[in-house]
């Protein structure tokens, strides 16, 4: 049930009624409807699996991806992202290779994971975000959010795969 569809029932089943005394139904109605607003305006936390390519990976400074739709009236925060390599033969020589989140047109890191692309070695590894980074604030509304690198990575072999939690609120 949507918000405008549970807000109709209440004036139609309370705040649209009338009784003898006491409590009116418009008031009661206001205040079911403000409790909808409340509770719609929570912040949502999501978690998405992104999968890129070794050729994605290869481009991601000069092409980023898109991993996080932007939503209208909304902010979009960044919380934590892990970055898995796998099918490792050789290992990425990129030093600079340090994985961030964007708003679309920004320059400014909303998350930067301090672990370097070559610090993932060979072999199934990963770097947390959670455990060395920095986050900047998000000043950005309804834009959507990409994936970079600071420099394209040479060398290597290895996709990426990205574990993203964000949440999305109102402010």
């Amino acid at each position: 049930m949507t918000n405008t569809v549970l807000k109709a029932q209440i004036d139609s089943q309370i705040t649209n009624e009338t009784t003898p005394l006491g409590i009116t139904p418009t008031k009661v109605g206001g205040n079911l409807k403000s409790i909808v607003d409340y509770v719609d305006q929570e912040i949502v936390v999501k978690k998405i699996k992104i999968t890129l390519t070794a050729a994605q990976v290869q481009f991601l400074a000069t092409t980023p991806i898109k991993v996080i739709e932007g939503v209208a009236g909304k902010y979009i925060f960044p919380v934590e992202m892990i970055a898995v390599a796998n099918n490792v033969t050789t290992a990425y020589s990129t030093t600079g290779g340090q994985l961030s989140l964007r708003h679309e047109g920004s320059t400014v890191n909303v998350l930067l994971c301090n672990n370097t692309l070559n610090s993932l070695g060979s072999g199934e590894a990963y770097a947390r975000s959670a455990d060395s980074a920095t986050r900047s604030g998000f000043t950005s509304v309804g834009t959507n959010i990409f994936v970079k690198l600071v420099s394209d990575p040479t060398g290597g072999d290895s996709g990426l795969v990205l574990y993203i939690t964000y949440s999305i609120g109102s402010l």
